[in-house]
């Protein structure tokens, strides 16, 4: 489905590639925002509707790939001023890859969709409101679960050995 190591490194490379030598940037950052709306709603119509392939999803589905790079390329060219917004990003950002740990569990995965969250979801339109409620719904209880890990941590001194742990490593390291 598209969740190789070696898929995660394409991608990284391309959008790297993609942002030092500044391709597509004769384009507009809203051009990248519509395109990965239309892209989303068209991946959740597919969805809804039960379209194969296009419905299932995989990170290497050509949909998806041009929907993540227009993504990237949108939040690559804004500007954020206010201050409320950049602190709550600054809080929210650090949990964003423990978050898809959570989310991305075998065991986890496995539980949400057996409980059919959507399955009183009675049309389209009302699905594609739907879907981005639940799913910052699980990206804010997944934060507050990361949040209580780094408390507990900090709250038992495990941050403080693993540190002291990764330091010792690192200088057997550069030894070498």
């Amino acid at each position: 489905m598209g969740y190789h190591f070696f898929w995660f490194v394409t991608l990284y490379i391309v959008t790297s590639y993609i942002r030092k030598n500044g391709l597509f940037n004769k384009f507009p950052k809203y051009f990248f925002l519509v395109l990965f709306l239309t892209l989303a709603l068209i991946a959740s119509l597919c969805d809804f509707f039960q379209i194969p392939y296009i419905a299932q999803r995989p990170y290497n589905n050509p949909i998806v790939v041009i929907c993540a790079f227009s993504f990237f390329l949108f939040f690559t060219r804004i500007s954020i001023k206010s201050k409320v917004l950049v602190s709550s990003i600054k809080f929210f950002a650090p949990f964003a890859f423990s978050v898809y740990l959570i989310h991305a569990n075998g065991l986890i995965e496995k539980w949400y969709k057996s409980q059919e969250f959507f399955s009183f979801v009675g049309s389209w339109y009302e699905y594609i409101f739907i879907v981005p409620l639940v799913s910052g719904g699980i990206y804010i209880i997944c934060s507050f679960l990361e949040l209580l890990r780094v408390k507990l941590f900090h709250l038992t001194r495990i941050d403080v050995i693993i540190d002291s742990t990764c330091n010792k490593i690192n200088a057997l390291t550069t030894k070498i």
